[in-house]
């Protein structure tokens, strides 16, 4: 029985053992060093299989264990709860001024989401078979970042089916009146984007720290430092001046003013806000106001009228440079391996 070209020796013998496939079978399997002769900082070359097939094997193996460990009916039942429990404090929003900041809750709600779970999911990815990782990068088995790009694909999935499940149960509750499919679609694209952005972050944390006991302190302090400024709590113009540029680095900032932005501006039947009596905005107490309050002057009352375009271009350019960063302090992490 002769191992295919496209498979590791030492993984396709595991996977034929699993399948009861070597009774009375006598296998030869040649030295790893027949089968690798470059170093590992060349990236394809002196490896017998391209990067697709090494990332492709290493993507099964993942996602299978994956769907057993995290796809199932409590993760399920989990997801769809937080989403109903979540929708009922904002069942049914309005057209009045009180519903406004209703709405900016409900933003931040979904930037919370995506931004938490997503970190949580990943920041544990590469302790769970680091010991398998090291024999691996020892006997050439593998290039790292074939690895790195399958294990973050392995969870794309999962945070995927993790913020739909939320965000469906969500916005029919809140936005059963005012909501629009342009508008429902517009938010799972956002919470896909904003997701991935934090989960390659939690992917840059969970690679730079070395001792795994401090882990969950650093991602703590990072996770108080996104929330903080993020525009939420306090607006730009109450931040000190020369601290006001960590909102401008901020993705959480970007995120919060893409999920107000959708929120409050697309779709056919977004609303106008009646002014109440005691009104917090200027134009309705003006001369010859007609007593409604237009999106964007809402958004000009928060600080939050980045275009809904910016918003998406910045999170991706951040995106990129997060997932380039995590592969950098991932590599640091294995030279310290292999010493």
């Amino acid at each position: 029985m002769k191992c295919p070209s496209q498979y590791n020796p030492p993984d396709w013998f595991m996977e034929q053992a699993v399948n009861n496939k070597l009774e009375g079978v006598k296998i030869q399997v040649p030295k790893t060093d027949d089968f690798h002769d470059g170093a590992l900082d060349i990236q394809d070359k002196g490896f017998a299989v391209s990067f697709y097939e090494q990332t492709l094997v290493i993507f099964e193996r993942s996602w299978v264990k994956t769907k057993v460990t995290k796809l199932n009916t409590p993760f399920y039942l989990q997801q769809i709860s937080i989403g109903v429990i979540m929708g009922i404090l904002f069942v049914g929003l309005g057209d009045d001024e009180s519903d406004i900041f209703s709405r900016v809750s409900f933003a931040f709600n979904y930037l919370m989401g995506a931004l938490y779970l997503p970190i949580m999911e990943v920041l544990f990815l590469f302790l769970q078979d680091s010991l398998t990782l090291r024999k691996d990068l020892l006997a050439k088995a593998h290039h790292p970042l074939p690895y790195y790009v399958a294990k973050i694909l392995s969870v794309t999935p999962v945070l995927a089916i993790l913020l739909v499940l939320m965000t469906v149960s969500t916005y029919t509750l809140g936005f059963y009146k005012f909501g629009s499919v342009q508008q429902f679609l517009a938010i799972l694209a956002a919470q896909f984007v904003v997701g991935n952005v934090f989960a390659s972050l939690g992917i840059c944390i969970g690679a730079y720290v070395k001792n795994p006991e401090f882990l969950m302190s650093v991602t703590m302090i990072w996770l108080v430092w996104l929330f903080a400024f993020s525009g939420f709590f306090v607006p730009i113009d109450s931040i000190m001046p020369p601290l006001r540029w960590m909102v401008v680095v901020n993705p959480a900032s970007y995120g919060f003013a893409l999920f107000f932005q959708i929120i409050l501006k697309l779709g056919p039947d977004v609303p106008d806000f009646k002014c109440a009596e005691q009104s917090n905005y200027e134009v309705c107490d003006q001369a010859g106001s007609n007593g409604l309050i237009t999106p964007d002057e809402v958004l000009e009352h928060y600080q939050l009228d980045s275009p809904i375009g910016t918003c998406f271009a910045v999170l991706i350019s951040m995106y990129m440079l997060c997932f380039s960063a995590g592969y950098y302090f991932f590599q640091g992490k294995i030279s310290i391996w292999l010493k």
